[in-house]
């Protein structure tokens, strides 16, 4: 990019640094971007005041005084707090004898950019994951009728149980016994693959919450904690549908825990004016419901495919739980995210839009709770 191009991009951020680094000129736009950090430029960055990547603000610093172009990408701190993501090129300027003398800086906000790509990513992704709940439907659908076949010959089997010998009898009991969790699986892959939509009506979680916990911490050594808002706006969702969200995410967290005696906290309450269910983002009304556990956490490298099918890191696990419920959700018109640290633990927070504070719950959908 030349010289005279960047100049005429007037609705980037731009400023002139000599030769130490200092900042000799500035557009309004750059002012308004870095604020009190834009003057000294090259001390807020040696400092992280302003790339959250470390190697961003050396790359740039460092090609700068050496004269050399440069151009890439990175996210920074902004004057009102916020983190953007940024493009950035470096042109050097030089004097009469080659040596530089300081440096055109060029950043443009390419957030909403990056917001939308990751957007089509996500759509991309999850369009491909419908095509394999769909085969994983007509499969699940077969073998679920091998099973009640199977089942039903083990069943008629074991009624012969008083003439059969006792590990043969044993034998069976643990036949059946798989099979029927055999069965549980198959049911897993229908409910994924069939995505009900769900039946709505306007919903109070308050009696949901702790009854759906109950269920899904079954067989865990893990204690339940709640902090249930007693203000939490109705939604407007299927009781069952969410029920098995509720379901889902305790039992996942139980499963994360293993063995060991840990904590899982179920947490309901208003979140206004969140942004992050629609893209581009608009600020809305959530009911947010959260689901932490003091686990072993999740590795950023696997963050990104959780909600895949049939992906998991756990000995127990099945990896549709958690496919089940962002398919929920997302039919909710709500939204899932997840905060997770290594040997901290992992909270999934799940917004569903919330219904104006006025509104009153059905008759039915409090009966259901």
């Amino acid at each position: 990019m030349s010289l005279a191009t960047v100049l005429a991009n007037t609705d980037g951020a731009l400023s002139f640094r000599d030769a130490s680094g200092r900042t000799r000129f500035q557009n309004a736009a750059h002012s308004a971007l870095f604020g009190d950090n834009a003057a000294d430029f090259d001390e807020a960055c040696r400092c992280g005041r302003i790339f959250k990547q470390a190697d961003t603000a050396a790359k740039l610093t460092a090609a700068s005084k050496a004269g050399q172009a440069w151009h890439g990408e990175g996210e920074a701190v902004v004057a009102d707090g916020r983190t953007v993501a940024l493009e950035i090129h470096a042109l050097p300027i030089h004097d009469a004898l080659g040596r530089p003398s300081g440096a055109f800086l060029f950043f443009h906000d390419i957030s909403g950019r990056k917001e939308l790509e990751q957007q089509r990513e996500r759509e991309s992704r999850f369009a491909r994951l419908d095509s394999l709940g769909q085969m994983a439907g007509g499969l699940a659908h077969d073998f679920n009728t091998y099973l009640t076949v199977m089942l039903g010959f083990l069943d008629a089997a074991r009624t012969c149980g008083d003439t059969l010998p006792p590990k043969i009898a044993t034998w069976l009991e643990q036949a059946e016994r798989t099979g029927w969790r055999a069965r549980e699986l198959t049911q897993e892959m229908l409910d994924f693959a069939r995505g009900t939509e769900p039946t709505k009506s306007p919903l109070g979680l308050h009696g949901i919450v702790e009854e759906a916990a109950q269920v899904g911490i079954q067989g865990s050594n893990a204690e339940l904690k709640f902090a249930v808002a007693e203000d939490a706006r109705l939604i407007e969702a299927d009781s069952r549908q969410i029920r098995q969200v509720i379901t889902n995410l305790v039992r996942n967290a139980a499963q994360a825990l293993g063995s060991r005696a840990g904590t899982i906290e179920v947490r309901l309450e208003n979140r206004l004016r969140v942004s992050g269910g629609s893209a581009p983002p608009m600020p809305a009304d959530y009911v947010c419901l959260t689901v932490r556990d003091n686990g072993p956490g999740i590795p950023a490298d696997r963050i990104g495919r959780i909600f895949e099918p049939f992906y998991t890191t756990k000995a127990r696990g099945t990896g549709l739980g958690l496919a089940i419920t962002h398919n929920i959700v997302k039919r909710h018109g709500g939204f899932v995210r997840v905060k997770s640290e290594i040997d901290v633990g992992t909270a999934f927070e799940v917004f569903l839009p919330a219904l104006p504070a006025a509104t009153a719950p059905m008759e039915t959908a409090v009966a259901a709770a």
